[in-house]
């Protein structure tokens, strides 16, 4: 093998490997209060707004871990409020207040399954093209998109302090999405003056 044909492979690897470590999140939007000096948040509690309990435990648990990761404190709104469909407005402010966190950060999906993008490729062809033609491609992963809205909340006057919109293509990877959203806002929300 030239050694030309030696480097392109050893580029074409780095790039891959570069690729698998690339955040499937896109921020669309952000806006976060002005003015005042901007209160340093201490705590916060994870409220993901979610039909499924299962999930919304998974993604709040991944967040507060991830979160503690990067020197955040932060508790999951599950351990106080068991079921949000049920929960009443009280309830949520009992909680938060309960946890002492004094910043609420929520997360809820505004379009979910509107469109996929799909990773085409097959194993040991190369560049991942079809050699032989085309046909099924049995390298092919789809890779949901979804749009979700995230929101910092103060906990003491319930105001909307931060807020992002923001872009996913793996939405059905769930602690994926956890744990890419919390070093998102750990950096973010540092940045921004907020923690």
């Amino acid at each position: 093998m030239n050694a030309c044909l030696k480097m392109m492979y050893a580029l074409i690897a780095a790039g891959l490997l570069l690729l698998g470590g690339c955040s499937s999140l896109t921020v669309k939007e952000s806006w976060h209060k002005t003015g005042e000096p901007k209160q340093k948040y201490e705590k916060l509690m994870i409220l993901a707004i979610a039909n499924d309990e299962g999930r919304r435990k998974m993604f709040e648990n991944i967040m507060v871990d991830e979160l503690g990761r990067h020197g955040v404190a932060a508790v999951a709104s599950h351990t106080q409020v068991k079921d949000l469909e049920k929960a009443k407005r009280d309830d949520i402010v009992a909680a938060v207040k309960a946890t002492g966190a004094d910043g609420v950060i929520t997360a809820r999906p505004v379009s979910v399954g509107d469109k996929t993008v799909t990773q085409e490729g097959v194993a040991g062809a190369p560049f991942g093209t079809a050699a032989s033609g085309y046909y099924n491609f049995a390298g092919s992963r789809d890779y949901l998109r979804a749009m979700m809205q995230t929101n910092l909340y103060d906990s003491e006057t319930a105001e909307l302090v931060w807020t992002a919109t923001i872009d996913t293509f793996d939405a059905e990877r769930i602690a994926r999405v956890s744990r890419e959203l919390a070093k998102f806002l750990a950096k973010r929300l540092r940045q921004d003056g907020f923690l």
